[in-house]
């Protein structure tokens, strides 16, 4: 379901040679670039290591931080990568693992399964929507 807006290209990245870089439009101050690495590695972690048993280690705050970021061709090949493993952990699961006891770093809330794949697709969506406006203020200027 999120795949299309990397590869559509409708999200703006402001990018160096180096790699994906923050930008300022006032109120949002982390770039859409950010925000992609930020959900490959929430995805990764909250799906890969915790239900699919990838073996994914997180530095959540290098998200956002990295002083060499990937460039955006290698964020988004690794975004696509992050959905396609989702997608097929989400195929894997049967009746009565959606009700599986979860637990993970940072997730009080998440009891089960089931909760933490529609965490995670609300925040994905959250953040989908900060690009969204990122997109349009990119526009403006």
């Amino acid at each position: 379901m999120l795949q299309p807006i990397c590869t559509n290209g409708w999200i703006r990245f402001r990018t160096s040679s180096s790699g994906v870089s923050p930008i300022r439009t006032g109120i949002a101050l982390d770039s859409a670039g950010h925000l992609v690495l930020h959900l490959t590695g929430n995805l990764n972690y909250y799906i890969g290591a915790r239900v699919a048993e990838t073996g994914y280690l997180r530095d959540r705050d290098r998200e956002f931080t990295d002083k060499q970021p990937p460039s955006k061709a290698e964020a988004l090949r690794a975004f696509d990568r992050t959905i396609a493993m989702v997608v097929a952990t989400i195929r894997k699961q049967k009746a009565e693992d959606w009700g599986k006891a979860y637990t993970a770093e940072r997730e009080p809330e998440a009891a089960d399964r089931f909760q933490i794949f529609v965490r995670c697709a609300a925040h994905a969506y959250h953040h989908v929507g900060q690009m969204v406006y990122l997109s349009r203020e990119l526009a403006r200027t």
